[in-house]
């Protein structure tokens, strides 16, 4: 259960950075999903980020970028592991157990990074981003999607 709490809090703080590096009012499918440089440069604007901090902020994008793609092929293969259980004659629930370990533990591992890089991009703000971006992250406060619609 607290794997669980853990990952829905890094998919929170996650979405939150995505909607605050892409809020604008009315936006309906023009903004910036799947654009990851486009956020950056959206963040870099909305926090007056200085160029070290914007490289910081660039840096922390590539790694989870790459960490994405990662997880991806991993979901890939445990939703094929699955399906091939279910036609087969015999379900064998210990390979099932042991994909989905592998893959919590890439989860894990993933977490654990994107806390140590937002404790990095963190450490490098000023106690005024800190605050915009504080505010940014509380407006999103239950919204479904914080990044549709979100006003500035």
């Amino acid at each position: 259960m607290k794997k669980i709490r853990n990952i829905i809090f890094a998919l929170i703080v996650i979405l939150s950075l995505v909607a605050i590096s892409s809020c604008r009012h009315g936006w309906h499918g023009k903004g910036y999903h799947g654009h990851p440089d486009r956020m950056v440069e959206k963040i870099a604007a909305d926090l007056d980020l200085n160029d070290a901090q914007k490289t910081k902020l660039i840096d922390f994008k590539d790694e989870l970028a790459g960490k994405k793609d990662e997880m991806r092929a991993g979901h890939s293969k445990v939703k094929e592991a699955f399906i091939d259980e279910l036609k087969s004659n015999s379900f064998n629930e210990e390979r099932i157990k042991e994909i989905i370990d592998r893959e919590q533990a890439m989860i894990d591992e993933i977490i654990d990074l994107f806390v140590d890089r937002l404790g990095e991009f963190h450490a490098v703000l000023t106690a005024e981003q800190r605050v915009k971006l504080a505010a940014k992250v509380d407006k999103m406060k239950g919204r479904k999607h914080g990044w549709h619609g979100c006003e500035k």
